[in-house]
């Protein structure tokens, strides 16, 4: 009796996968924000050249330069721009991964707040961001010509407390699409890493409650 083929696994490096034509940036260890090819060469070159900008015997930056700060322990001394660049990469995670529904569960969860006239309100809760910076979140999965990428972005909110959310805090507001028939998933990604997670679901692009 014949085999079939075993099929292709769609996320081959795991949820972390990049989308088709990009790579894992890898700052530093355990980096997987997602970059083009050419992109992670000059992380790399940044990495070699880094030495020779820091203070003698110290871990700080010569004037002209500054810590990457790709995330929290990325040390590496770069200029602006360079470090800016990390920053664009952080910010654009949600749309590098070739399927961001796939990554793993994190500490913050999502609320969705069903609204008149198709306006509904989302709402964030929990732990696990980075220090001091602020969180972005996507739903995924949506369709429309407003978002060619099925990723429209929802809003961005910063935590309360120490990477907490320690009450509902209001993310964003989305109006219906009436093409929309079952809640789709949302991401956050945590710009102080660029890591993103899910946080459950939403219904606020159906025009109607299941």
């Amino acid at each position: 009796m014949p085999v079939s083929p075993a099929a292709a696994d769609p996320l081959p490096w795991g949820p972390y996968t990049c989308a088709q034509g990009r790579v894992w940036r890898l700052a530093n260890a355990g980096d997987l924000v997602c970059t083009w090819p050419e992109r992670r060469t000059d992380v790399a070159a940044e990495n070699s050249s880094s030495p020779s900008h820091k203070l003698l015997n110290t871990m700080y930056c010569m004037p002209g330069y500054e810590w990457r700060l790709a995330n929290p322990s990325d040390r590496a001394c770069v200029t602006s721009v360079q470090r800016r660049m990390a920053r664009m990469e952080n910010e654009s995670a949600a749309y590098s991964l070739a399927d961001p529904a796939a990554v793993p569960l994190g500490g913050v969860s999502v609320m969705t707040r069903r609204g008149a006239g198709g306006v509904n309100y989302l709402y964030a809760k929990g732990t696990g961001l980075t220090l001091k910076w602020s969180a972005e979140f996507y739903a995924v999965g949506v369709k429309g010509p407003d978002w060619p990428t099925g990723r429209p972005r929802i809003g961005e909110a910063w935590p309360d407390a120490p990477g907490t959310f320690t009450d509902w805090t209001y993310i964003g507001q989305v109006t219906c699409v009436p093409s929309e028939t079952k809640p789709v998933p949302v991401v956050v990604v945590d710009l102080g890493t660029g890591m993103v997670t899910r946080a459950g679901t939403t219904d606020a692009f159906m025009c109607w409650s299941p």
